[in-house]
């Protein structure tokens, strides 16, 4: 059986450096690691997909990464807990089962061991544990410089990690360490968790490697000498103790489940405190920029942050023995109370100030509100006549003219000018100010703030300033909105950062609390989508790793690098396969619009010819031979069926996506990343497809120009969503590497009708994958051209023979659109 070990500790603790000595001691870590990383540039050494499994069960847990809250009663029995099981089943026989030894690192592993240790058990691995500890005033410095967390709040998030990685690891062989001494006698440390797990490490073998990771300086915060909580002191004591007694940990975790009602009080009642806390800061941050009438007066926050610490006092009365370890953090929160409530009072006369300011605002939108509605009267007349060029222009695929020239340069103005199509409400007086045009060579940045650019670290503020100063742009995403009930942003200049902008978006309510609730976040994303329908953003590159922001952060297109606690995850390698017969010219189109328009790093392409006879061969011998390590070509002798061909080439692919195209499809800038993206955002999406013409977009496009414009304004203003689907046409379709062998090959039962496609689709379901279309990517599909009598007669007749073969295997088959498509 394959042993293994999981590496636990709280997040900052050097997880991250263990997990590495590890690796280079002999311990595999997974097919695809995360990549480095602001405030971890050494590398955090962890599987993406660990991470991206935890991940999505904290999501579905209704928790986050620095959730101070207890986990729900009875999750690790919840169909989410059952759904990550498989997902770690999977994973673990996948990429570790292979090899002697493993680790896998993850800090959220501490709070999710149950489920990770069943998930192992299944795929028939035997984990054993190394809990990594820090000094956790250490912890906190570091938290609080790159997360920009309170110091309390972190060490409660420490102590929660760690106890809970206590528990959870009973019956385990296991090994308590310091980060000190990894870092002062890495060898000592190896010896001493090989003799306690029973695993075999190669000290010799890499030592040198290992000497020049530890040689960096791995230490960014120094030891503060302010005295510890009592719950947390007495933690960091069992640990230093377990190093020579591991007893000492057996007595702890008796002492926690005999006092865990106690301790899920307590940590309820601090979370909830935690996020009252934040509310007044979010109070300090949004009242410049807020109206008075959308904020809650002063005095009621404070009554409510007053009510939090009554309530932490009675908690801690209800049980004298767990005095001993909440009362000082109990005490700490009352203190804080109370110097909210005199913050809240000088907040009245702040907020009356901004009455006055407000009306005034008043009477300016209303002046707005006039032009707004005289120009959206303009536009409509504009777009009857729009529509009748386009009826006088004809309906040719890619027409040409001084009328196409005209209609484009229309729909563009439509688009980018300061006109109703722009964010609602901004507060420039005219329109919002010129935006250096989209740099090929770079991405956008999208800075998001812990608060705002004041509070943000060194090294964050400097990166930005040296992008904004080359010419690439950089919008700072300040964390207080407007309030405001239509979606929009608003923009200024940052003195500090000459070539940077600070936008604030609009959001119904303030203050939003983390983590977010579901119309809040749709609140953000749609104004983030007017955002983005302004910066026209080809590449994105998010920076910050405020929690708060995250899944705000991951709609962004075709992002790149995201720096912070959700680090870049590695490139997935994808294979592209296209099928095609006697379509030439449409296969021209598709392969220029792959290479000038994926900004992917060389996806595979293989093309399957069915015994064309227009010159396709010659064609693709001549178009593989340019790059013969990205580009494949299978040729057919006879016309073997575009199900068969599919099939050719998807047993070809080497990638861990596989995307289905058609060769009539033409696809947009950035498809490719943002597809990955969704189909990484849930470990059981098997299947992500475009919006296409076909799908009630509302695009209407007479050329392939005016196509990428129309579709560029659409998919930002629909950045980040996903519509759920139980069948689709796959003229364009990304499929998860798993799902495929899971499922297996495509129906060739069925010939090329539509059949194939939801029987497939049928199929993924009935194994449990999910299918989504994603909204904020658009791939064109040119119409199906009109076939001659007999040629219509020959496709009917396949047609109904496809669908009596579909309906002896699912039964009857409603109508749908798929018959024609």
């Amino acid at each position: 059986m394959s042993r293994g070990l999981l590496v636990l500790g709280a997040h900052r603790s050097g997880t991250s450096a263990l997990s590495r000595v590890l690796n280079l001691c002999g311990a595999s870590l997974g097919d695809h690691l995360m990549g480095a990383a602001q405030g971890n540039e050494a590398g955090h050494w962890e599987s993406a997909q660990a991470v991206a499994i935890d991940e999505a069960l904290l999501q579905a847990l209704d928790r986050r990464w620095n959730d101070l809250r207890p986990l729900p009663e009875g999750w690790a029995e919840s169909a989410a807990a059952d759904v990550a099981t498989r997902a770690i089943a999977d994973f673990a026989a996948a990429q570790l089962r292979a090899h002697p030894l493993w680790a896998i690192k993850d800090p959220r592993l501490c709070r999710l061991l149950p489920v990770w240790r069943k998930g192992l058990t299944q795929a028939g691995l035997e984990p054993t544990a190394v809990i990594i500890y820090r000094h956790p005033a250490e912890v906190a410095a570091s938290l609080a410089a790159r997360n920009g967390m309170a110091r309390d709040e972190a060490m409660w998030l420490w102590w929660l990690h760690l106890a809970d990685a206590i528990v959870g690891s009973r019956g385990l062989p296991r090994c308590v360490l310091s980060y000190d001494e990894l870092l002062t006698d890495w060898r000592g440390t190896m010896a001493r968790i090989a003799a306690s797990t029973g695993v075999a490490l190669d000290l010799s073998t890499q030592a040198r490697f290992v000497d020049e990771f530890l040689a960096q300086d791995l230490r960014n915060h120094a030891l503060p000498t302010a005295a510890l909580p009592a719950a947390v002191d007495d933690l960091l004591r069992t640990l230093v103790a377990a190093r020579e007694q591991p007893l000492a940990l057996d007595d702890y975790a008796a002492g926690v489940a005999r006092f865990a009602s106690v301790v899920d009080l307590q940590g309820r009642a601090l979370g909830d405190a935690w996020a009252a806390l934040d509310a007044i800061a979010w109070q300090e941050q949004a009242q410049k920029l807020a109206q008075p009438e959308a904020s809650p007066p002063a005095t009621t926050l404070a009554r409510a942050l007053a009510d939090q610490a009554d309530q932490l006092a009675r908690l801690a009365a209800s049980d004298t023995t767990a005095e001993s370890t909440s009362s000082a953090d109990l005490r700490e929160a009352a203190r804080r109370a109370r110097e909210h409530q005199a913050r809240a009072d000088a907040l009245e006369t702040e907020l009356a100030q901004l009455g006055r300011a407000h009306r005034e605002l008043l009477s300016r939108q209303q002046q707005q509100t006039a032009t707004v509605s005289a120009l959206r009267a303009r536009v409509q007349r504009l777009q009857r006549k729009a529509d009748l060029f386009a009826v006088l222009g004809g309906r040719a695929p890619w027409p040409t003219g001084a009328l196409t020239r005209r209609l484009k340069a229309w729909r563009e103005r439509k688009t980018t000018d300061a006109t109703p199509f722009a964010p609602a409400l901004s507060t420039q007086p005219n329109r919002l100010p010129a935006l250096p045009p989209v740099r090929e060579d770079t991405a956008d940045v999208f800075l998001w703030c812990p608060q705002d650019w004041a509070q943000l670290d060194a090294n964050t503020q400097t990166a930005a300033r040296t992008r904004a100063a080359e010419g690439g742009r950089v919008f700072v995403m300040a964390r207080a909105v407007i309030p405001h009930d239509q979606p929009g942003f608003r923009v200024e200049a940052l003195p500090s950062v000459p070539g940077a902008l600070q936008i604030n978006l609009f959001a119904p309510q303030v203050p939003l609390v983390s983590p977010l609730e579901a119309s809040a976040f749709a609140a953000l994303r749609a104004s983030l989508g007017e955002l983005l329908a302004w910066t026209q953003s080809e590449r994105t590159q998010s920076w910050g790793g405020d929690a708060h922001w995250r899944d705000l952060a991951d709609c962004l297109p075709n992002q790149i690098h995201v720096a912070g606690e959700g680090a870049s995850l590695a490139e997935l390698p994808l294979s592209i396969v296209i099928s095609t017969r006697d379509q030439l010219p449409f296969l021209r189109a598709c392969l220029r619009s792959l290479d000038e328009l994926s900004d992917y790093p060389a996806p595979e392409i293989i093309v399957v010819d069915n015994a064309s006879r227009d010159g396709t061969a010659d064609f693709l011998a001549s178009w593989a031979a340019q790059r013969r390590h990205e580009r494949r070509v299978i040729t057919n002798a006879d016309d073997r069926g575009q199900v068969v061909a599919r099939n050719q080439g998807l047993q070809l692919a080497r990638g861990d996506g596989l995307v289905l195209l058609t060769a009539d499809s033409f696809v947009t800038a950035g498809w490719l990343r943002t597809l990955v993206a969704h189909l990484r955002r849930a470990p059981r999406r098997g299947l992500v497809l475009p919006t296409g013409p076909a799908d009630g977009a509302g695009i209407d496009y007479a050329d392939l120009d005016t196509m990428a414009v129309l579709a560029r304004a659409f998919t930002a203003r629909h950045a980040g969503l996903a519509q759920p689907l139980e069948r689709a046409t796959l003229h364009c379709a990304l499929l998860r590497r798993a799902a495929f062998a899971e499922v297996g090959p495509f129906d060739e039962s069925f010939a090329a009708g539509g059949f194939e496609d939801e029987d497939y689709c049928r199929r993924l379901r009935e194994r449990g994958w999910q299918i989504a279309r994603a909204e904020d990517v658009f791939v064109h599909h040119h119409p199906a051209p009109a076939f001659d009598p007999f040629e219509a007669a020959r496709r009917e007749q396949r047609l109904q023979a496809d669908r009596a073969a579909f309906e002896r295997k699912w039964g009857p088959s409603p109508p749908r659109e798929l018959d024609r498509a």
